[in-house]
């Protein structure tokens, strides 16, 4: 394969047309049912991406979406998905199955997106079923979630509403500082903190205990929203809210410029010289290093840039 030189990059959305596809061998084919049993929420939204581009090339065929609870809600009142299901006892076996889970197609691509050329987990299922290009992925919200969340913030006097996002599910991803970050953003905006299920001290409001549906629903009625790599960055993205980043290993810029969205990246130093090595050096194990450098910023370093983009987006 030969690459883009230095100076160039693809839009976010596209592949060189020198990666090798296999376009998909549909026939006759009137049904489609996309499998992706894996439980990454980031993941799920990415691909909705794709399958948007899959129902513009292939607009008579009905598309099925196979997840996994609680997962798959996401997915649900999307347009360019007939049907969302949870178990494989509901597969239409008549219908083409292409499984996006892992192992699966995805695996023959990944090892192209490591290289200099812009790639997204949803360019990744796009080339999967032999695509070219993505559509950026979108999450739905119905009018009736979106009054359930506006409620939810009125009920606790927010008025210009920042989620903070506590963790992702990779210790690798996570900002050292997130309590004490909370706790700085919300002395100057209407935060509330997203998904943690053991809050700390201060911590409240939180979204402790509700559904993916109902905290997508308060993601999609929020001014800003801040957040290490993890699923709800990309449902925030795909809600075309305003993002702060907080990252360390893994590349900014490639994960969220397919939303389209204000972004500000906020990322570590490297000690080492070798960001973003997508945790493979796993530098935290060695003496003195409790936490990934890249991700063991003061608030006091970060909240300055922080509180600038707050302000023109939450202000």
């Amino acid at each position: 394969m030969s690459l883009p030189n230095s100076g160039y990059r693809l839009p976010y959305s596209q592949l060189s047309k020198d990666l090798p596809l296999v376009p998909l061998q549909l026939g006759n084919c009137s049904a489609v049912t996309f499998v992706r049993t894996r439980r990454g929420l980031g993941d799920m939204v990415s691909l909705l991406g794709a399958v948007a581009a899959f129902r513009e090339r292939h607009p008579t065929i009905e598309i099925t979406l196979l997840g996994v609870d609680p997962v798959a809600s996401i997915a649900l009142h999307h347009p360019a998905v007939d049907k969302v299901i949870t178990s494989p006892n509901e597969l239409d076996l008549a219908s083409k199955i292409l499984d996006l889970s892992n192992p699966g197609p995805c695996a023959a691509i990944e090892g192209y997106f490591r290289c200099q050329e812009p790639g997204n987990r949803s360019l990744l299922f796009a080339a999967a079923i032999g695509l070219q290009a993505t559509n950026r992925p979108q999450v739905m919200i119905t009018p009736a979630e979106r009054l359930w969340a506006k409620d939810w913030f009125a009920t606790r006097g927010l008025s210009n509403p920042v989620g903070v996002v506590y963790q992702s599910a990779s210790t690798t991803k996570n900002f050292a500082s997130t309590p004490e970050l909370f706790q700085r953003v919300q002395w100057d905006f209407d935060a509330y903190l997203i998904e943690h299920d053991k809050p700390f001290l201060s911590a409240e409001p939180t979204t402790t205990g509700l559904t993916i549906r109902q905290q997508a629903a308060l993601i999609a009625e929020s001014n800003a929203v801040i957040t290490p790599d993890t699923g709800w960055l990309h449902v925030a993205g795909a809600l075309q809210v305003p993002l702060v980043g907080l990252f360390g290993s893994y590349p900014a810029q490639q994960t969220m410029s397919i939303y389209q969205v204000p972004t500000l990246p906020v990322t570590g130093y490297c000690p080492l010289g070798q960001q973003p090595c997508r945790a493979k050096i796993y530098c935290q194990h060695e003496p003195g290093y409790k936490h990934p450098p890249c991700l063991s910023q003061s608030v006091n370093e970060v909240y300055p840039q922080i509180e600038a983009f707050l302000k023109r987006y939450a202000g």
